[in-house]
């Protein structure tokens, strides 16, 4: 179950949960928390769905079907983070999956200021794994020191961090290091594909959450989820005048 804005480019969003989520033989099911107003080239506006209506939902979904994830994008603000958190510990032992998106690819905020304390108290604490980029972890973290803002996120308790490296363009390959309790740590690096990618970050959280609904543990997840998404930015097209779509479709060696 993937919670998220939806993008009527299939660019990023729920669009992209979906077609992520299919192509790696599991079924998305969808809970829109906005509609938005985008293409490929940015976000021009959007409308938060009410709390109300994102829970009757999830609601909806779990009173007919077995969730085995729960994955979260575009949450907007601070009511829609509880209720998906009441949603989440209703659901106990389901991994949850936690994509902080605080902005859009190309800089459109598309979240509250309350959004990050609301995520501090009601989401991390239970999550299985987030997948912030750079940024997002500084901002979760309240420092500029990446080692400190990992160690503030564990200890909110949150088990498992994923620290994507695609923002920090000084460097040569893309590098992302898996972060998780009890001091262990993995990083992966990518050869840095030229061009700017709409809905890579969503690509990815929805990856893993693919993976772990499949059995596999979240170090393993988190790499297989890697290749996947280096993949679909590898083999990505264009549609519009903005940036590239991943190719979701992509063969899964796992």
């Amino acid at each position: 179950m993937t919670f998220g804005g939806h993008d009527p480019s299939s660019g990023a969003g729920i669009q992209a949960d979906a077609l992520t989520v299919h192509a790696l033989s599991c079924h998305p099911v969808t809970v829109v928390t906005a509609v938005t107003v985008q293409n490929s080239q940015g976000v021009l506006d959007y409308q938060l769905i009410t709390p109300q209506h994102i829970f009757d939902q999830a609601k909806a979904l779990l009173n007919d079907m077995d969730i085995a994830v729960i994955k979260t994008g575009m949450l907007g603000n601070d009511e829609a983070v509880k209720v998906v958190g009441e949603i989440s510990k209703s659901l106990p032992g389901i991994p949850l999956i936690v994509d902080p998106v605080l902005a859009s690819n190309t800089g459109q905020s598309l979240s509250t200021d309350e959004l990050v304390p609301a995520l501090h108290e009601h989401l991390l604490p239970g999550a299985t794994l987030t997948t912030p980029n750079v940024d997002e972890c500084r901002i979760l973290g309240r420092s500029r020191s990446i080692e400190s803002c990992v160690n503030a996120i564990l200890k909110l308790g949150c088990r498992n961090i994923l620290v994507t490296g695609t923002h920090d363009s000084e460097t040569a390959d893309v590098e992302h290091t898996l972060f998780m309790a009890g001091g262990r740590s993995y990083r992966s690096s990518y050869p840095r594909l030229q061009g700017e990618y709409h809905g890579s970050g969503c690509t990815l959280a929805a990856a893993v959450s693919a993976f772990v609904a499949r059995g596999f543990s979240v170090d393993r997840a988190v790499a297989s989820a890697l290749d996947y998404t280096w993949q679909t930015i590898k083999q990505a097209y264009k549609v519009g005048y903005g940036q590239f779509i991943p190719q979701r479709s992509v063969c899964s060696e796992d």
